[in-house]
């Protein structure tokens, strides 16, 4: 597959209006009119607005959207209703947000990353200037989605698809794109594929998630960012060494020299390839995963950002593979971030579970530079999580604590995670309610380190999973058929580890 490069920075999401047409603008002002204003618009029925007029835009962490639609001369104002229709069956109403009126032609509302929405809106009338009601209000289609340049059919090879059909050369810095998988598809995906320089989703249903049978080397390649949500991945055949690369054949363009910003203590960083959108994997479930999860690919590059959230991830590797591969010539992650999750392996591997190349040379001014301390600082944070057997005869981390200027681990169980000290015990510390188990190979020190406040990094019980630790997901089955459950009463009552095995108390 042909790639080019773009440098895509922020996420840009707009309304998807049922013509495709993508719509940006701002929050226009009120309409309130001063006492005596005569717009000259009598005996007149309103009409609602038009979809190919209403604005969309949402705040930068996605949690507002702002509203916006033109003002019609004689109206009395607005009837709005604001539903959530991810499941089109079961629409949720927002915020109460029904049949409301709004005295204005702008509203903010609350929104979330990856959701589907209508407004209804109908123009009202004026009984003094004797305008009537809209008899009907339109219903318009909203989404925070990442805009899909590509729908896969179901029950295709992804690798062949997109070598038949490859991405569009089109200019698209500055915004993300997405390749929708059908919801509840089933898919091969039987070899590499490289998406270059694309910060590219790729996407199930977010009710209904795409499963994805990885056979032979597939894999995904990047050095442009990636995203995948809302899929099931059966790597059982999977021969490939990892899950996610680091590309092939990056440019020289990525190049710390070339993009400017790398520096330490005045000098520019030379020959890094840096990745600075994130590798982001979210609502997905992954089985019997043979080897890595994310591999440099021996490359001299770094990371900025891997996050892992809501996710099932089961391993079943008893070789020398990392879970997190940077060994040989590649660098750091600048932010690390595991939250509402369970990784867990079903063999004893002995090898570290995550490993840098070089502990000085992943120091993080060495790697992204100290000109200030956007770059200078580095995170690592586990929240809410599930681990187990990550891994059980060796040490968790290797040449990983001179990389990582802050850590934070709450609320996470840790389960025959051997030297545990390795990954937790970095940088300035802060530790909550975290519990340990069953360490076949522990560290002498894992059991008392403590944190920056004197709080200690995990208290010693064993969960009492309700089912087996060394069971493979069945993707077929709630939660894939394997059950987390802590039975322990400190764990319970101190909601350790991943809340969807949290009992109903």
């Amino acid at each position: 597959m042909k790639n080019k490069h773009l440098f895509l920075r922020g996420k840009t999401y707009a309304l998807l209006l049922a013509t495709g047409t993508l719509l940006w603008g701002s929050c226009a002002i009120g309409y309130d009119a001063p006492n005596g204003f005569d717009s000259g618009v009598h005996n007149t029925q309103m009409t609602p607005p038009e979809a190919e007029s209403i604005t969309f835009t949402t705040n930068a962490s996605v949690t507002e959207a702002t509203i916006g639609w033109p003002l019609q001369n004689g109206a009395g104002g607005y009837e709005v209703t604001f539903t959530n229709v991810d499941d089109p069956d079961n629409p949720v109403i927002v915020n109460d947000i029904e049949n409301m009126i709004v005295d204005g032609n702008s509203m903010t509302v609350p929104v979330a990353e990856d959701c589907n929405y209508t407004l209804k809106i109908r123009t009202l009338g004026n009984k003094e200037m004797n305008n009537t009601d809209a008899e009907e209000a339109n219903v318009i289609p909203l989404s925070t989605l990442v805009p899909s340049i590509m729908t896969v059919p179901d029950g295709v090879d992804i690798y062949t698809y997109l070598q038949e059909n490859p991405l569009p050369e089109v200019d698209m810095i500055g915004t993300q794109a997405a390749i929708d998988l059908v919801p509840g598809g089933n898919y091969t995906c039987s070899g590499p594929i490289d998406f270059g320089g694309y910060y590219l989703t790729l996407r199930g249903g977010k009710i209904n998630s795409a499963t994805v049978t990885m056979t032979n080397d597939g894999a995904f390649y990047t050095y442009g960012g990636l995203a995948l949500k809302y899929l099931k991945f059966d790597c059982a055949q999977s021969t490939a060494k990892s899950l996610i690369f680091f590309s092939e054949n990056a440019p020289e363009t990525i190049l710390t020299q070339n993009i400017g910003g790398y520096t330490r203590n005045g000098s520019t960083i030379k020959d890094i390839y840096m990745v600075k959108e994130p590798i982001y994997v979210s609502g997905c479930w992954v089985k019997d995963l043979p080897n890595s999860f994310l591999h440099g690919n021996e490359k001299a590059c770094a990371f900025w950002y891997l996050t892992i959230d809501n996710c099932i991830i089961q391993q079943k590797c008893k070789n020398s593979t990392p879970f997190i591969n940077l060994e040989k010539n590649s660098k750091s992650i600048k932010h690390i971030s595991l939250t509402f999750s369970t990784i867990f392996n079903t063999e004893d591997a002995n090898h570290y579970w995550i490993r840098y190349s070089n502990e000085s040379n992943a120091q993080p001014d060495k790697v992204f530079g100290n000109a200030t301390s956007e770059y200078s600082s580095t995170t690592t944070d586990v929240i809410f999580c599930t681990l187990s057997k990550c891994y059980s005869k060796s040490k968790m981390a290797n040449n990983y604590r001179r990389s990582v200027t802050n850590t934070t681990i709450s609320h996470s169980i840790f389960y025959d995670c051997s030297s545990v000290r390795q990954f937790a015990a970095v940088g300035t510390k802060n530790f909550n309610w975290n519990f340990w188990y069953a360490m076949t190979n522990p560290d002498k020190d894992d059991p008392g380190q403590k944190d920056n406040n004197g709080n200690v990094f995990a208290a010693e019980y064993d969960p009492q999973f309700v089912g087996s630790v060394t069971q493979s997901l069945d993707l077929t089955l709630p939660n894939g058929g394997v059950n987390f459950t802590p039975q322990n009463r400190e764990v319970i009552i101190n909601r350790g580890g991943d809340p969807r095995w949290w009992p109903v108390q």
